[in-house]
């Protein structure tokens, strides 16, 4: 799958009731259609990936960046060294302010990162994944910080674009749910308000005080909750919005007859159906926690069906715990087969030749994802287990993941890598011992694992990373099912559009009549 962009056209169609209500469009106000909205308003520490990128990016700056290709690049920090394998130090760029005021300082990266270590920054998303990696952050001076981290963690630059610098005395005086509603970064927009359905950006007066000045005639944003992809196609058509960022697969042929802009790029993450084999600090017991079976489960599921039937050719079998276009992917595992017969044959030996029950829970926001898991379910049950799919809404599947109490036996996940493009962060994060609390812990992956996220040169642990994606393949602790594309779809009103790892640039976009 390569990256393509191309023009467009579509003929008109009714706008949503939402976005009819809200009157002509402003030359300079972007309109921007949301499958959902980032659970934690303006708290940048709730989540990461989708939905929240769209919404923090103009918002917020990092001290680095994953550029084109899974680059590293330069953000608040302008350069950086590697001082030994625990110390990292970021000289940052001069002359940068919060949108209030407040001075960009080696103090307030301290802040940022001494919070996500506090007992309330570390049940967050963001702060759990910096729990194991950094252990100290000091302000050697104004513009100096130094981190110490627990282990040799060669990735340390690549996981710090993830974590989003807010102005420490807002952060402080106003408390987390205060700021969440009238949040501060370095970004070239802040925030005017968080609605029921809306949220509403402009852009900062001093633009000379941020890393990225705006070089367009955006001056505000408006983000729109509309969930139905059709309703966000209407608004396309008839102008109610000016970027769809989630345009579906089945859309593209009707969008081929116009002239909008769709911009594809491969997925930064797979498809799959997580199983729960790990809960309250101990093995589940039972089918999920035999590998006999979780294999059985991933021959039974027709993956190439999917990626044809629903997909329309537009994604690739999932193999592995990586996506195709990061670090570390081992092009040497291929993925399941379909293979029914063999299925059953492995439920058999496991103790299970009439199946078993067992729930599948996922987000259906997305009705590509929905179909994709409803299609492996209707495969499950055509093997003899007695699968159940059940919608949920991603704050509810955020709520387990933050605490480990999965109430069902598997939810729809895969391996989201779009923050850096590294197949490390599967282990690290997601899928083994690791993530806090795990859904999946296997100690035979173990060394490896840590191996990997501490050997420095690349060579080496691209060959560690490809023994512990084949050995992780095999223990199938989720069902692999696709990796597809995200598309977004674009009016031709709007010129200079670019996205690099689901970013978009509003800052250099002009919208024209």
């Amino acid at each position: 799958m390569k990256r393509y962009v191309s023009a467009l056209t579509v003929a008109g169609g009714v706008a949503a009731a939402l976005l009819l209500a809200a009157g002509p469009v402003n030359a300079e106000t972007l309109k921007v259609g949301m499958r959902s909205m980032p659970p934690g308003e303006g708290n940048p520490y709730t989540g990461r990936g989708l939905p929240h990128v769209f919404v923090w990016t103009p918002l917020y700056d990092n001290l680095t960046e994953i550029g084109d290709g899974g680059v590293i690049e330069p953000a608040l920090a302008g350069s950086w060294t590697n001082d030994s394998n625990l110390t990292w130090t970021f000289k940052l760029r001069p002359g940068v302010t919060f949108t209030n005021g407040e001075p960009l300082t080696a103090a307030a990266v301290k802040a940022t990162y001494d919070w996500l270590q506090s007992e309330k920054g570390a049940t967050t998303v963001i702060g759990k994944n910096m729990a194991p990696i950094v252990d100290s952050v000091t302000a050697v001076d104004d513009l100096t910080v130094e981190f110490k981290t627990k282990t040799p963690y060669p990735l340390a630059s690549r996981e710090f674009a993830a974590v989003h610098i807010v102005a420490p005395k807002a952060w402080a005086d106003l408390g987390i749910e205060g700021f969440a509603k009238k949040p501060h970064g370095t970004g070239p927009y802040v925030a005017e308000s968080f609605k029921p359905g809306q949220i509403t950006i402009n852009a900062r007066a001093d633009q000379a005080n941020t890393i990225r000045p705006r070089t367009g005639n955006i001056d505000k944003i408006d983000y729109l909750d509309l969930g139905e992809g059709a309703a966000r196609l209407q608004a396309l058509q008839s102008g109610q919005i000016h970027i769809d960022t989630g345009a579906g697969i089945d859309d593209i042929p009707t969008l081929e007859r116009g002239g909008f802009i769709v911009d594809s790029v491969p997925a930064g993450r797979t498809l799959g159906l997580s199983f729960v084999s790990y809960r309250g600090g101990k093995h589940v017991e039972g089918p999920i926690g035999d590998v006999r079976v979780r294999q059985a489960l991933n021959y039974a599921v027709n993956k190439q069906a999917i990626v044809d039937n629903i997909y329309g050719g537009n994604a690739t079998v999932a193999s592995q715990a990586a996506t195709t276009n990061a670090f570390g992917f081992n092009p040497d595992v291929k993925p399941y087969s379909y293979d029914p017969e063999r299925a059953k044959k492995l439920l058999a030996e496991a103790g299970y030749p009439n199946g078993f029950e067992m729930e599948i829970q996922g987000t259906t926001t997305n009705p590509v994802f929905t179909l994709v898991y409803q299609s492996a379910v209707q495969d499950l049950n055509a093997v003899g287990i007695k699968a159940n799919f059940v919608g949920q809404t991603f704050a509810d599947w955020l709520k387990h993941w933050l605490a480990g109490d999965w109430p069902y036996d598997a939810f729809g996940f895969g391996h989201d890598l779009s923050g850096n493009l590294d197949a490390g962060r599967s282990f690290t994060s997601f899928t083994s011992c690791m993530k806090n609390p795990p859904y999946y812990c296997n100690e035979d992956e173990m060394d490896l694992v840590k191996r990997q996220a501490e050997e420095f040169d690349p060579d080496a642990r691209l060959a560690i990373l490809h023994e512990l994606l084949a050995k992780n393949a095999a223990n199938a602790p989720i069902i692999f099912l696709t990796q597809g594309i995200e598309s977004m779809s674009i009016s031709p009103k709007v010129k200079n559009f670019k996205q690099i790892n689901q970013r978009l640039n509003y800052e250099n976009m002009t919208l024209t009549n």
